[in-house]
């Protein structure tokens, strides 16, 4: 005979059990639920980052309004926000405004044309500024609960109906380069040294 560690009435163990039938059945059913509501909080957060990187990606379009596809340097039927670094090799910089520049669609989806992104964003940014997307990709993602991808969420649709209704004609480089470093600092989910650019 023994002690239950959690109701501290006396049971007899069928083996090792430290905990007596009633109480190692609640236990379980605990434990269950807590993996349950960790599966359900993990996807929640999955379905915000879907719904964040739309967001994203079309502010990035936004701020890039009227320029050509930076990779083919002409004027598509559909741009898109594309990842200088895409989110499968840095899943890290998936939200941040200086990883997401215009792109066309074929050029995003059909063409594999990463090294032609790359090297036209040299062009046009200078090479400090590659560089420092490069020093970015070190960077974690954080770890946040739902609530808080939420905020950031609802903050981006903001920020991205205000651009879309300000930016009426091309900002030359530095213009697009401030507009990027100040919504990243806004949506807050990198620190400075990885949300701001200084173009010098």
């Amino acid at each position: 005979m023994i002690l239950c560690l959690k109701c501290k009435e006396v049971f007899e163990p069928i083996k090792s059990e430290r905990y007596c039938i009633k109480c190692a059945a609640q236990l379980g059913r605990e434990k269950v639920g807590r993996k349950r509501r960790r599966i359900r909080n993990d996807s929640d957060v999955r379905d915000i980052w879907k719904r964040l990187q739309k967001e994203v990606n079309a502010m990035a379009r936004a701020i890039d309004y009227g320029l050509p596809c930076l990779a083919r340097n002409y004027h598509p039927n559909q741009m898109h926000g594309g990842h200088i670094f895409s989110v499968g090799s840095a899943i890290s910089m998936r939200f941040n405004l200086h990883n997401i520049h215009r792109q066309s669609a074929q050029s995003n989806h059909h063409g594999n044309e990463d090294g032609l992104l790359r090297e036209n964003l040299r062009k046009e940014y200078g090479e400090a500024y590659f560089e420092f997307l490069q020093e970015m990709r070190r960077v974690d993602l954080p770890s946040l609960p739902a609530s808080d991808w939420m905020r950031i969420l609802k903050d981006a649709r903001e920020a991205k109906r205000y651009i879309q209704k300000e930016v009426k004609e091309p900002l030359d480089r530095l213009a697009r380069i401030e507009l990027r470093n100040s919504v990243n600092q806004d949506l807050g989910i990198y620190n400075n040294q990885f949300s701001t650019f200084n173009y010098e």
